[in-house]
């Protein structure tokens, strides 16, 4: 869901809150469902970033760890055309006990507003790869490998004639 400059989003997975929590810090686990190959150092100002496809990277900080309830780093991307620089973007995850797992809560905010429905779409394509993989399955096409066409076809469509 978008509201203002925000994107929110909540899924539960069936997984208790101590596993899923391991899937957004292990960078290993990372690399299977978000990227390709991922770096992490889960403190308070410690690396977070993931090569999401070919040539796409996503960076940033750790701001706040509460193992395994809370997770909150910094984002952006490293292509400056993308159009929300490294640091720019906040993402919060709170991991909540849910009767069939974990709730899973993400907010993430300063979306820049040619991003919001590109960026919504894509964490919940994010959100079903990490469910097959949990399931066992391959995680399938990532929604960001035609992210450079996304965003040249975006600018054609919003340029005046």
């Amino acid at each position: 869901m978008i509201r203002g400059d925000k994107i929110v989003q909540e899924v539960v997975f069936p997984i208790g809150p101590e596993e899923l929590f391991a899937w957004f810090t292990d960078a290993p686990r990372i690399a299977t469902w978000m990227g390709t190959a991922a770096h992490t150092e889960i403190r308070p100002g410690g690396v977070y970033s993931c090569m999401l496809t070919d040539g796409q990277v996503w960076d940033g900080l750790v701001v706040e760890v509460a193992a395994p309830h809370r997770l909150v780093v910094t984002s952006g991307w490293r292509d400056p055309s993308v159009g929300m620089p490294a640091g720019m973007a906040l993402v919060e995850w709170d991991f909540a006990r849910h009767p069939s797992g974990t709730r899973l809560r993400m907010t993430l905010l300063h979306v820049p507003a040619p991003l919001l429905e590109l960026l919504n779409d894509g964490w919940a394509r994010l959100y079903a790869r990490l469910r097959s993989v949990l399931a066992g399955r391959a995680p399938g096409p990532h929604p960001l490998e035609d992210l450079p066409a996304r965003l040249a076809q975006q600018e054609a469509n919003s340029s005046p004639e």
